[in-house]
């Protein structure tokens, strides 16, 4: 008996369920009915009714484009700071190397002009060393 109490007690809990979720959906196809007869123009003011739906769906396009406009000029503005970025430090490393360069060449344009002036030292004294051999043979011819 205890067992048939609890299969009743069972099948009576799904009925009501079962009577609930009919509810909902018959208010549901009923809700879905009425929108449909609306948007076919079968209901009074149903050309007042989908106005209003439409202007609510270009209003929701509208800000769904004017967001995604923003976003896309954020996005734009960003990628615009990176490479401007991008493009100061490419910079700032060519300065560099080119201010490298110049202290390299300034270095070895200085290094040219005291190689230069040890060069000419010596040569003023290879010149003058000549210049002594060329009188001492001149003597020395003249002796002869």
């Amino acid at each position: 008996m205890d067992e048939n109490k609890k299969i009743q007690e069972d099948l009576r809990r799904r009925r009501e369920r079962y009577s609930k979720r009919e509810l909902e959906y018959r208010r549901n196809i009923d809700e879905l009915q009425h929108q449909l007869r609306i948007r076919l123009g079968f209901e009074k003011n149903a050309q007042i009714k989908n106005s209003h739906i439409n202007e609510k769906l270009q209003k929701g396009i509208f800000e769904q484009i004017n967001d995604i406009t923003l976003r896309v000029e954020k996005l734009k503005e960003e990628q615009e700071k990176d490479i401007i970025r991008k493009f100061n430090s490419e910079l700032a490393k060519m300065k560099k190397k080119m201010e490298e360069r110049k202290s390299t060449k300034g270095d070895s344009g200085a290094d040219h002009k005291e190689r230069e002036a040890e060069l000419q030292h010596h040569l003023e004294l290879i010149t003058n060393i000549a210049q002594r051999i060329d009188n001492e043979n001149r003597t020395l011819l003249k002796k002869n």
